[in-house]
């Protein structure tokens, strides 16, 4: 039985391999024909044979599928998004027992091919150190076979690992220690030096990738330049990478490559104020690959032109232009309605653009407006089953609700409206609550803090409004331990608790005079 499951073991690898590349390949034409082998092989029930292809196909599916979801400050929709752990574990498992497999007949090319499948399915995994452990030895084996096109695929697949290192966030912990600045400090020096070396080993893989004439390849391994430099905070240097690779899609007509260095470049300009128009120029530059005079109305490609929308929304958003972010939103949405079939689709491409356009209505103090998208857009993340997505889509709703009901109660009080009661005082609290606990459950400190934050903005517009129009309930002074000064600290009962208390008080009062009522007159001589 043990043999009998074992001699199974390399047709059970190439069919999972092979429903991989169908599940994450998008219908891609390249990926269909090279994969016609191992259909071949498959049917006849010849595992071994098919196991070599599948996992170079398989490795080839999973290095676009990082190149096109790895990117820091994406702006741009993603044309692609980051796989599941099931699909990650499902392809790190297919390396693993293709990787003994190989060992055992001596099949070099196959180890190789594996140990790559293994880089980016760390990669995916966000596991940068067995990422490039990974990476190096498939790198040692394509040298050995002299095979520069997997050795430079090695080198990407490790610049990569970088890219993930660098884009790691701060742990929480910092803020705790001591000598918090001087962590931080070297926690940003280790940080630029993986920056440096990934730069250093993309360029290498440039460079080959170049000398082969594998354009499109060498353009996609410029992003990671790009993206690399990015982290780094250096968005001048980064869109002249990125402006490298878009010429080079230009020039061999690929389209979609041209709307991934555009959006590098609008995620550069996002960074500084002082671009964000730019940003705007870029976006739209985007929208033009897409829909132009060039193409036919039956053969655009609405999903594209989609993310186009969403991106040109959301620069005018950060820009304040409320009715352009609107309208474009709103164009967006209609767009995705059309095109998104699938819960994954929706959870992706719709769900986030009803968001935006939420954002651009509470921002122009039309909460009610924004209302409805923001609570179908936690009703998509609920059908996804994507309890994350769930608890940040209930938070922002909780959070962009209160903060647009409070300004207009702040700067327009006449214009409150007695029903809002309930929303500020209960349902939005209740939302970020449920948000918060949601979030701790999953364990995602990243999720929690972003949503600890929302919940302090909140309180403190509250006690904002509250200092205009009451009397603090109770005032605490504290030693400033910087300036060693005293800082006063005034407290406001929240709604909830100033109502509570208003009906304590009442009750108290009636309670008294029922006493009153109550007690025997008083006799007199």
């Amino acid at each position: 039985m043990v043999m009998q499951a074992a001699s199974e073991l390399p047709l059970m690898a190439a069919k999972v391999a092979m429903d991989l590349c169908k599940e994450l390949g998008n219908g891609k034409d390249e990926f269909q024909q090279a994969l016609k082998p191992v259909f071949q092989c498959l049917d006849q029930n010849r595992g071994r044979e098919a196991l070599t292809p599948a996992v170079k196909v398989l490795s080839d599916v999973f290095r676009q599928r990082v190149e096109e979801t790895l990117k820091v400050n994406p702006i741009l929709p993603l044309t692609a998004r980051q796989m599941s752990k099931d699909c990650a574990g499902r392809g790190g498992w297919v390396a693993k027992v293709a990787l003994n497999i190989f060992k055992e007949s001596s099949d070099r090319e196959g180890e190789a091919y594996a140990q790559l499948l293994a880089a980016f399915a760390h990669v995916e995994k966000r596991d940068a150190a067995k990422a490039l452990k990974a990476a190096a030895a498939s790198e040692a084996c394509f040298k050995e076979l002299r095979n520069r096109l997997g050795e430079a695929a090695s080198l990407h697949a490790a610049s990569s690992a970088r890219l993930v290192r660098a884009m790691a966030p701060n742990s929480h912990q910092l803020q705790l220690v001591e000598d918090k600045e001087d962590k931080i400090k070297a926690v940003k020096a280790r940080r630029d030096v993986e920056i440096k070396q990934g730069m250093d080993v993309a360029r290498e893989a440039c460079s080959i990738y170049n000398d082969l004439d594998e354009k499109k390849l060498e353009a996609n391994c410029l992003n990671t330049v790009a993206n690399l430099l990015l982290a780094k905070d250096e968005p001048d240097d980064a869109k002249n990478v990125a402006r490298e690779s878009r010429d080079i899609c230009q020039d061999i007509e690929d389209i979609d490559g041209e709307a991934r260095a555009l959006g590098i470049i609008v995620s550069a300009n996002m960074l500084h104020q002082g671009d964000f128009v730019d940003a705007l120029f870029a976006a739209k530059d985007t929208l033009w690959l897409y829909r132009n005079s060039d193409v036919e109305p039956e053969d655009e490609d609405k999903m594209a032109i989609a993310n186009a929308l969403h991106a040109i929304a959301n620069v005018h958003l950060a820009v304040w232009e409320l009715s352009e972010a609107r309208e474009t939103a709103e164009e967006a949405v209609k767009l995705y309605d059309e095109v998104c079939s699938t819960n994954f689709e929706k959870l992706h491409g719709l769900a986030p653009a009803l968001q935006t356009l939420a954002h651009a209505l509470s921002a122009d103090q039309k909460p009610d407006d924004a209302l409805p998208h923001s609570e179908r857009a936690v009703e998509i993340c609920a059908a996804s089953c994507d309890r994350n997505a769930e608890g940040m889509a209930k938070a922002m709703l909780a959070y962009q609700d209160q903060m647009a009901r409070l300004k207009i109660w702040d700067e327009k009080p006449h214009e409150v409206l007695d029903e809002w009661s309930t929303r500020i005082q209960e349902e939005n609290w209740k939302l970020a609550e449920e948000a918060f606990l949601l979030m701790q459950e999953l364990r995602n400190e990243e999720g929690e803090a972003q949503v600890q934050s929302m919940i302090d903005e909140m309180n403190k517009a509250v006690e904002k409004i509250q200092a205009k129009s009451g009397t603090p309930t109770r005032t605490v002074w504290t030693i400033d331990k910087n300036t060693r000064k005293a800082v006063r600290k005034d407290y406001y009962d929240t709604p909830k608790e100033e109502k509570k208390k208003n009906e304590s008080a009442k009750q108290d009062e009636e309670e008294e005079m029922a006493a009153i009522e109550e007690a025997p007159a008083e006799i007199t001589g």
